[in-house]
Parts: C-alpha cells; sequence; structure tokens
C-alpha cells in the first residue's frame, strides 16, 4: 500500500524533479507506522477517545518554515479503501499540503471527509496543488516565498 501511495505521488509530480523512493532502511525522511487506535492516541495525545481519527502525520520544519522530515501513523485495521485514502492524505500532508480546506469537496484534504470518497485518491485539485508546490517552489521555501508563488501563479476559482 505504502509503495503504491509513493507511486501515485511521483506519478503527480514526475515532471517536477521530484521523486519519492519506498525503503524499509532507518534513514527515510518519511517514516510511516502502522498501528491500532489505541496506539494512535499514545502516539499523538491531542487525539482524544471521542475523536474519530484514522491517521496522524507530524513534520519537522526548520527555523525557516521549512519542511524537511515527517511521521505518518495510520490505523492498521481501518478497511482497505478508507486505509488507502488516509496513508495518501497523510503522506500528501508530509510532502507540503500542511492544512486542510473547506472549500474544495473532492478533495482529500477537505475538513469534512467523505469517507467514501477516500479510495478515489487524489483529486483533480489535489493534483494541481501538489504540482503548484513542485513546480514554482524550492524545497528550502518558507511561508513567505510560498504565499509569493501563490498570488504570482495561483489562479483561484470561481466554485
Amino acid at each position: 500500500m505504502v509503495s503504491g501511495a509513493v507511486g501515485e505521488l511521483n506519478r503527480i509530480l514526475s515532471d517536477s524533479g521530484f521523486a519519492l523512493r519506498f525503503t524499509r532502511e532507518d534513514t527515510a525522511d518519511i517514516e510511516i507506522t502502522f498501528g491500532s487506535d489505541e496506539e494512535l492516541r499514545l502516539w499523538n495525545p491531542e487525539i482524544d477517545a471521542d475523536t474519530e481519527a484514522d491517521g496522524y502525520s507530524m513534520w519537522q520544519i526548520d527555523q525557516d518554515d521549512a519542511l524537511h522530515s515527517a511521521k505518518i501513523f495510520v490505523v492498521r485495521s481501518l478497511e482497505p479503501g478508507r486505509k488507502w485514502g488516509t496513508v495518501l492524505h497523510e503522506l500528501g500532508h508530509s510532502v507540503g499540503i500542511v492544512g486542510h480546506t473547506d472549500r474544495y469537496g473532492s478533495s482529500l484534504f477537505h475538513t469534512e471527509f467523505g469517507w467514501g470518497s477516500l479510495s478515489d485518491g487524489y483529486s483533480s485539485d489535489d493534483r494541481k496543488v501538489l504540482r503548484f508546490l513542485y513546480q514554482h517552489l524550492q524545497p528550502s521555501a518558507g511561508k513567505s516565498e510560498v504565499r509569493a508563488a501563490f498570488e504570482k501563479f495561483w489562479i483561484l476559482r470561481s466554485d
């Protein structure tokens, strides 16, 4: 599943010069762990028992606000489509989509997920954002560079 998600991101970003590779080595910049719901709540104590959570990602950001590594946790017992969507969602966070949206309902990053649609993968809007990030920004870009690139290159939709 993880190698498939890595392949999906690599297809989206194929013309950007960026590529992820799947490894089982201890030196990975992005680590993905599968475990129980209880382990997720131990891994991130901010998720309370009443909150429905399928996964979580946290990333390391340097003093210039540049993202440089991430750790992802996904609940192992999820049904396959939901697990696939959760892996893609958390992996998307780890490569630069650090927030959620109320604007695009089909996005894997919508604030109120339509859980059934998670297995569909990244929406066309998600793909556009990912390509934008890797075509118009340098890996060390901070918040000010991201904002400037959005103002220069991103065209907002009216829907």
